[in-house]
């Protein structure tokens, strides 16, 4: 499994944390220098990981519950619904709101496996 893979895995655990580089990388066993540069090496960055994990998490919330919007941000650690929406977007390809209105279905290629 990829670095990123298991990084993914440790934010969705608990999404709604304020996730840094450092604490992430002390969690998995590196420097955050080092796991900088892993991610890098897979294509990626820490704040793409964290922005996609999220997705991820938010993706199954707005599929499998009647939460709010607003409330599926905060539990995916947005600070408001405005930059849910903005994030979401970025990696969906459509509103969080779409998204739950169209079944869960993505409308873009996707790097996230939602």
């Amino acid at each position: 499994a990829r670095l990123t893979d298991h990084l993914g895995l440790l934010i969705a655990s608990d999404p709604a944390r304020a996730w840094r580089i450092e604490e992430a990388a002390e969690h998995l066993g590196l420097s955050g220098r080092s796991l900088q540069r892993y991610l890098l090496a897979e294509g990626g960055t820490f704040s793409e990981a964290l922005r996609n994990a999220r997705t991820d998490v938010s993706a199954r919330l707005l599929r499998k519950s009647d939460l709010s919007l607003g409330e599926i941000g905060f539990t995916c650690g947005y600070a408001d619904q405005a930059h849910f929406q903005r994030e979401f977007r970025k990696v969906a390809g459509q509103t969080p709101r779409n998204f739950r209105k169209h079944g869960g279905k993505i409308h873009k290629s996707v790097k996230t496996v939602l």
